[in-house]
């Protein structure tokens, strides 16, 4: 009898240490419900703000590169010819680089596939001095002038290696020899690097070359590359926003990232 009143008492207390400690557990979810909410909350007003003025864009792009062909040019020594844009050369045949935009923008954080603009778009190119004919070596002995081979980018390459390289041949033993140095090679010195070769040199629809940053990044930072947002539904309030770029970041192998700030908004025509 002692024994089913002992195990009855028992019983009792464990129903009421059960109770509190589940009104326990229920009260701590309530807080962090409501904490979660508030926070949430003031989250989404944020981005909501962010979205509506987007002073600061991310624009998704595919790189498309446009290489010289690998017979375009050659070098000779004696009864030697090789193809230049051949063997270890063959990464540094960059023509001309292109940052397509294929509709994704991001703004606040959130990735968008609003139609910015009509896409796939080019919205930058940048251009390279390529060999466009034979090189001769000159005598032994002598170095010839330093000629803009191209522009260097194979998938996965880190972007700060897209800039112009520039490449030395000279002749030891009777051998084809060179040697490459890129544009940061100069611009780490404060000096200006060799202008276009007036013989070697391909400039032909590239008149822009001696007068742009020889790097991707360095014209990309310097707001080489623009483009126009058209905001408002309305015909009285549709104004036109003009963002700069300021950035950019890899993304992937073959893709990256813009960033743009927005420098001014005017009425759209």
């Amino acid at each position: 009898m002692t024994r089913e009143i002992k195990g009855r008492e028992m019983s009792v207390r464990a129903l009421i240490n059960n109770f509190f400690y589940a009104q326990i557990i229920l009260r701590n979810i309530k807080i962090c419900l409501i904490k979660s909410i508030f926070l949430t909350s003031f989250s989404i007003i944020g981005c909501a703000s962010e979205i509506s003025n987007p002073v600061v864009l991310e624009v998704l792009v595919r790189l498309e590169p446009k290489r010289v062909s690998l017979d375009q040019a050659y070098v000779s020594l004696y009864d030697k010819c090789l193809p230049i844009y051949a063997d270890k050369l063959t990464s540094y045949n960059l023509k001309k680089i292109s940052l397509v935009f294929e509709g994704v923008i991001r703004k606040a954080g959130l990735i968008q596939t609003l139609p910015l603009i009509s896409s796939p778009q080019i919205l930058y190119t940048h251009q390279f001095m390529t060999i466009n004919q034979s090189v001769k070596l000159p005598a032994p002995g002598k170095i010839l002038y330093p000629i803009g081979l191209g522009g260097c980018w194979e998938p996965g390459y880190n972007l700060e290696m897209i800039e112009q390289f520039y490449i030395w041949f000279y002749e030891a033993d009777d051998e084809i020899k060179y040697f490459l140095k890129p544009w940061t090679h100069w611009r780490l010195k404060g000096t200006t690097p060799p202008s276009p070769h007036s013989i070697y040199n391909n400039l032909e629809g590239v008149d822009s070359i001696p007068h742009q940053p020889l790097s991707l990044v360095a014209a990309i930072r310097g707001g080489r590359c623009n483009l126009r947002l058209n905001k408002g539904n309305s015909d009285e309030d549709h104004t036109c926003s003009v963002y700069y770029s300021s950035d950019i970041q890899p993304h992937g192998l073959t893709h990256a990232w813009i960033s743009f700030k927005e420098k001014s908004s005017i009425p759209s025509p």
